[in-house]
């Protein structure tokens, strides 16, 4: 036997215990930082309702109540990055666009061909779908 080698005498389980030995608190590995994240975002409830909602206008308001559109994560970023957002939604995200797409709840994807971050297909078309109802909005008016 080697002088760094260290012999662990087998070990039967006893009738209830698991066949694999649970580790104990000391012997586990140091968690990552993002594993503690996650830890506390999973012990709040989701409750918000994963419904995408509806952008067109009921006919009797003339325009997109507030409850309509308001769910959608791009309502929750800057006015600056909605007007860049709508005005170019297949666009690559700059840092601050990530920053405040991923901030607001969104998910961009990846471009596996250049590695940028792009919204998603329902997003664009969501996006698209409102700078359509805003377009139509002001040509009523």
């Amino acid at each position: 036997m080697a002088g760094n080698e260290h012999h662990t005498p087998e070990h039967i389980p006893l009738p209830g215990e698991p066949s694999v030995p649970e580790l104990e608190e000391d012997e586990t590995i140091a968690p990552r930082p993002e594993e503690a994240i996650a830890d506390a975002l999973r012990a709040t409830p989701d409750t918000e309702p994963h419904v995408r909602l509806s952008v067109t206008s009921p006919p009797h308001t003339g325009g997109m109540s507030e409850t309509q559109g308001s769910g959608h994560w791009f309502h929750r970023t800057s006015e600056k990055i909605q007007r860049w957002l709508s005005e170019e939604p297949k666009a690559a995200l700059d840092a601050e666009a990530l920053d405040s797409v991923v901030g607001a709840g969104g998910i961009p994807v990846r471009d596996d061909t250049t590695g940028d971050f792009r919204l998603g297909p329902e997003d664009q078309e969501y996006i698209r779908e409102l700078r359509q109802s805003r377009h139509d909005e002001d040509e009523i008016r």
